[in-house]
């Protein structure tokens, strides 16, 4: 029980006065709250696929713009990063842009991912070919150059694998192995087969995954100009990772 003294009110009558005009005023505006949120999704379903894909060209030319800012006098300072759904598109990205480009990543796999959805609500099958990060990159005239498999002869093909795979084999030599979890898998071309390869989840996985990538473009840039064919091609059967004496060993493949 409060007691007023003189003209002095009790100050805790008026604070629960205020909460309960604060709950008052915001058991009012929930419904348009959520009625708000539900119209924002209703919108963004009844956008055509040419509306999200034209967002997404708009986002796509806002990175390439962002990643030509920055001069090229080092090719080790950049780093080779995938944007869009099952990484589309590759950037080579400066660390003093860095954070603006994971933003405008973002973003862009947000307008891609709208894309997909439209077409399947439309009952429309949209054809992704699969995209390999480039094998290699350069400084020209003080731009970033980037060098990709479909672009090689057979014979720039043969020279840019010398030497890939034992990289690939021998990349986490120095990181051991005691905890399979912390592991996952990956898979190598060869030719008619593929073999699963250990990615450390946390180390070094980006540039584990553009190795693979990369190793994997080449060998089927191989493939398509010697006119390769298999009579048998292995299954794609998802191996898993163990460890062993302290080394990553693929099991089950």
């Amino acid at each position: 029980m409060f007691v007023a003294l003189g003209n002095k009110q009790p100050f805790m009558v008026i604070n629960i006065t205020n909460k309960q005009l604060i709950m008052k005023s915001y058991i009012l505006l929930l419904p348009l709250i959520v009625l708000s949120f539900f119209m924002s999704c209703s919108k963004d379903d009844e956008q055509s696929i040419a509306y999200w894909s034209e967002l997404s060209s708009e986002k796509t030319k806002e990175i390439e713009n962002l990643v030509a800012s920055v001069s090229c006098t080092n090719i080790n300072d950049f780093e080779i990063l995938g944007a869009g759904i099952n990484y589309t598109y590759y950037f080579a990205v400066h660390p003093s842009i860095k954070a603006r480009f994971e933003t405008l990543k973002d973003e862009l796999n947000y307008y891609d991912k709208k894309v997909t959805e439209t077409a399947m609500r439309q009952g429309i099958v949209l054809d992704y070919m699969a995209s390999y990060p480039p094998i290699e990159k350069a400084c020209e005239n003080g731009k970033v150059k980037l060098t990709y498999a479909e672009d090689l002869s057979i014979e720039e093909v043969n020279n840019a694998l010398v030497g890939r795979y034992d990289a690939l084999i021998n990349f986490y030599n120095d990181i051991p192995c005691t905890d399979a979890s912390q592991w996952s898998v990956d898979y190598v071309q060869q030719l008619c087969n593929y073999e699963g390869f250990a990615i450390h989840k946390t180390i070094r996985t980006n540039e584990a995954t553009l190795l693979v990538g990369a190793y994997n473009s080449l060998i089927l840039r191989k493939r398509n100009l010697e006119s390769t064919i298999c009579l048998f091609e292995s299954p794609v059967i998802k191996p898993t990772v163990g460890c062993k004496d302290g080394k990553p060993v693929i099991v089950n493949q």
